[in-house]
């Protein structure tokens, strides 16, 4: 990751968020959208034959279409190049948070929401938490780990993808608000758009 780096700080300059009181400074009016998975990587399936990555489009494409009050723009992984290449064209429209979209799976019983964290980046946490608890009392469901967040750490799932969008972006997550492959747990794809697209409107 470190020659992806050297590039991509030739391209944006490093931006770091200034604390104040616990949450990020600044208000954030660029919001790119990573559809996870893709470039035939289904991800997970759930319990009903949905693919994670077909989910998650749906997600994408009907937030694209709405006036959130933000500029938002979506991402897939390149067929070509990968994740690397898309964080290029990522870096290209400079947002100020990266969301890149999931969806869990275990083993049709687990359950919870999460969203991923490079560890120590507490700004980045408070909007992971923000989103957590927002999801959870939208639906009625718990949190994982320390209040929804997964700290990652180098060698864990997610943290190349948090690395690379971490460098393009001020604050980047990653999301897993449902375990697809547990049935109590699935939120019809319109119903979780429709609770992103309010999140979203309050950052």
């Amino acid at each position: 990751m470190g020659w992806f780096k050297r590039i991509i700080s030739k391209i944006v300059p490093s931006k770091k968020p200034v604390l104040i009181e616990g949450k990020p400074s600044g208000k954030i009016q660029k919001i790119a959208l990573l559809v996870g998975h893709g470039a035939g990587d289904s991800g997970a399936i759930g319990w009903n034959k949905v693919e994670e990555h077909s989910y998650n489009s749906k997600v994408a494409t009907l937030l694209n279409s709405q006036d959130l009050g933000k500029e938002i723009k979506v991402f897939y992984k390149s067929k070509s190049g990968g994740w690397a290449t898309t964080y290029l064209e990522v870096a290209k429209f400079a947002p100020d948070l990266s969301i890149e979209l999931h969806l869990n799976a275990a083993n049709g019983k687990a359950y919870g929401c999460e969203v991923l964290v490079l560890n120590g980046q507490e700004s980045t946490a408070e909007i992971g938490r923000n989103f957590a608890l927002s999801f959870t009392k939208k639906f009625s469901r718990r949190m994982r780990g320390d209040q929804g967040i997964k700290w990652i750490s180098s060698g864990d799932r997610g943290y190349g993808n948090l690395v690379g969008a971490s460098v393009v972006a001020t604050w980047s997550i990653l999301v897993e608000p449902f375990f697809i492959d547990t049935e109590s747990e699935w939120i019809d794809v319109s119903e979780y758009a429709k609770f992103f697209a309010e999140w979203i409107k309050g950052l």
